[in-house]
C-alpha cells in the first residue's frame, strides 16, 4: 500500500489554506450572514440574532419551517466557530 507523504526532497510541503467550512454543499458564513473574515464576535451576534427570529417558540404558525431554520442556525455557528477556533489554534 503505497502512503503519501507530506515531505519532498527532505523539505515539508506546505498546505494550502483550509477552505471555509462546508458540509454537503452548506456555506455556514452565509447562513449565518456574515462574511468569512467574521471575528468570533460576529460570529455570536448574528447567531443570536437569527436564533431569537427563527426561534420556534417565536414562531407558532410556522413552527415545523422555524424548527429547520433554526437547526440549520445552531450548526452552521457551531461548525463556523469550531473552525475559526481550530484555525487560531494553529
Amino acid at each position: 500500500a503505497a502512503e503519501s507523504s507530506s515531505t519532498r526532497g527532505g523539505r515539508r510541503r506546505t498546505e494550502p489554506a483550509a477552505p471555509a467550512p462546508k458540509e454537503m454543499g452548506v456555506d455556514y458564513y452565509k447562513v449565518l450572514g456574515v462574511n468569512r473574515g467574521a471575528s468570533d464576535d460576529d460570529l455570536k451576534k448574528a447567531y443570536r440574532k437569527l436564533a431569537m427570529r427563527w426561534h420556534p417558540d417565536k414562531n407558532p404558525t410556522t413552527k415545523k419551517e422555524a424548527e429547520a431554520k433554526f437547526k440549520q442556525i445552531s450548526e452552521a455557528y457551531e461548525v463556523a466557530f469550531s473552525f475559526l477556533v481550530s484555525s487560531c489554534q494553529d
